[in-house]
């Protein structure tokens, strides 16, 4: 019967019976995106993959967020939930997100730094400039880098 299914089964079927667009397409050898189709044409509002789910919520969020510091992915593995549904109740809830980047990060000492200041620090990368250069950028400083030894140098406060 494939491709030749009236539009009254599947109807029958999605609306009465309520089997799902999968389970319909493969009882007649369709492909879901087909009897999908079918119904877009229709006019038929489809049902959702999952049912509505809870938002966390407010009190929970601030506390993990604001309070303690989690990352969003951290929060998202603590509540058992996922990314889109933590943005979602964030933005219900008017919490405002944090710039990426602003947490303390690899050296914290560097935001510290009054203009003029330096610190001596160690760093084995291989291009050890270009991260203290990226995280002064990120903490919105500018400072000059010195190697003082193999793996140690002076990161000097410039603005």
């Amino acid at each position: 019967m494939k491709g030749k299914v009236p539009l009254a089964t599947i109807l029958h079927l999605y609306q009465k019976e309520k089997l799902s667009a999968k389970a319909i397409a493969d009882r007649f050898g369709l492909t879901r995106q087909a009897i999908s189709y079918r119904l877009r044409k229709a006019r038929v509002r489809t049902r959702t993959i999952q049912p509505w789910v809870e938002l966390p919520d407010a009190k929970t969020l601030q506390r993990l967020y604001l309070k303690e510091g989690f990352t969003l992915h951290k929060i998202v593995d603590e509540l058992n939930s996922n990314l889109s549904r933590v943005f979602r109740a964030m933005d219900r809830y008017g919490i405002p997100r944090r710039k990426t980047g602003t947490r303390d990060g690899k050296y914290p000492e560097l935001r510290k730094l009054s203009v003029g200041g330096f610190v001596e620090l160690l760093n084995s990368a291989r291009q050890p400039h270009g991260t203290f250069y990226s995280t002064a950028k990120k903490a919105g400083i500018r400072v000059s880098v010195r190697r003082i030894s193999q793996q140690k140098f002076r990161v000097t406060r410039v603005e």
